[in-house]
C-alpha cells in the first residue's frame, strides 16, 4: 500500500512538471528557445502570432510602416497570402514559421507528422517570398519531446518570448498595454497577436508606451544575432 501511494505521488509530481515545463517556452526543457536577449540595452522585439488575417493584417503594417518599426510574423502556413508575405519582406519585416494548421493535434501529434506539416508551412512561406524560414514558433508555445525532435529534425531556431500580452483575453487594448508595461525590461520579446480585433490600435499604444519608457524596438532575428532564413550556396 505504501509503495503503491508513493508511486502514486511521484506519478502525479512528474505529471505536474512536464505539464508546467511544456506550457512554459522560457524552461529550455525540450527546445532550447531564445526568448530573452541579455542586455543592458532598452530594446524589445515584437513578435506577431496566427496570421495571416486578411483584413488585420495590412493595418497592422499600416502601423508598423508610419512609426518605421520592423517586427517578425509568425505565419501559419494555410493562412499565407502571397501577396501580404512580399509585402512584409519588401517593408523589412521578416517571417517565422508557425505550423501548417495550428489546429488539430498541433503539438502533440508525431514529430514526423509535425515535421511535414512545418514543412509545407516553409513551402507556402517560400513560394510567396523565395525565402525559407529558420525561426520557427510552436502554437500556443507548447515544447515536448515531439516537438524537440522535430526541430531537430528541421534545423529551426526557436523564438519563444518573455512577455505574453494575453491580447486574445477579454478586456481593453489599455489593459493589455498596461500589462505589457510593468513587465517591460531590456532585451525582452513580446509576444502579439495580428488577427485579432483591435489590433492595429494596440499596436499604436504599445510603440507610444514604449517611446514613453525609451525602449526602441530591434528585429528578433538581429537582437539574438541569428540568420532568419535558409542560406542557398
Amino acid at each position: 500500500m505504501l509503495v503503491g501511494g508513493l508511486l502514486t505521488a511521484a506519478l502525479a509530481v512528474s505529471s505536474v512538471w512536464v505539464y508546467r515545463t511544456s506550457f512554459r517556452i522560457s524552461s529550455r526543457r525540450w527546445v532550447h528557445a531564445l526568448y530573452r536577449k541579455e542586455t543592458s540595452e532598452r530594446v524589445v522585439a515584437l513578435t506577431f502570432d496566427d496570421g495571416v488575417e486578411p483584413r488585420l493584417t495590412p493595418q497592422v503594417l499600416d502601423v508598423l510602416r508610419q512609426r518605421h518599426v520592423e517586427a517578425c510574423f509568425f505565419v501559419v502556413g494555410d493562412r499565407a497570402d502571397g501577396d501580404i508575405l512580399r509585402r512584409m519582406v519588401a517593408e523589412g519585416h521578416v517571417i517565422g514559421n508557425h505550423t501548417l494548421h495550428h489546429g488539430g493535434l498541433g503539438p502533440f501529434a508525431t514529430a514526423r507528422k509535425m515535421a511535414d506539416d512545418a514543412r509545407k508551412c516553409d513551402a507556402a512561406i517560400c513560394a510567396a517570398t523565395g525565402r525559407s524560414p529558420r525561426l520557427f514558433r510552436p502554437p500556443f508555445g507548447v515544447t515536448n519531446p515531439m516537438i524537440g525532435k522535430m526541430v531537430r529534425l528541421r534545423g529551426y531556431t526557436v523564438i519563444g518570448w518573455s512577455i505574453r500580452s494575453l491580447d486574445t483575453l477579454r478586456g481593453s487594448r489599455e489593459e493589455v498595454v498596461q500589462r505589457i508595461r510593468r513587465q517591460l525590461q531590456p532585451g525582452a520579446v513580446i509576444l502579439l497577436h495580428d488577427n485579432r480585433e483591435g489590433a492595429p490600435e494596440l499596436l499604436a499604444l504599445l510603440l507610444d508606451v514604449l517611446e514613453e519608457e525609451g525602449y526602441r524596438v530591434k528585429r528578433v532575428d538581429k537582437l539574438f544575432e541569428t540568420e532568419p532564413y535558409e542560406v542557398r550556396k
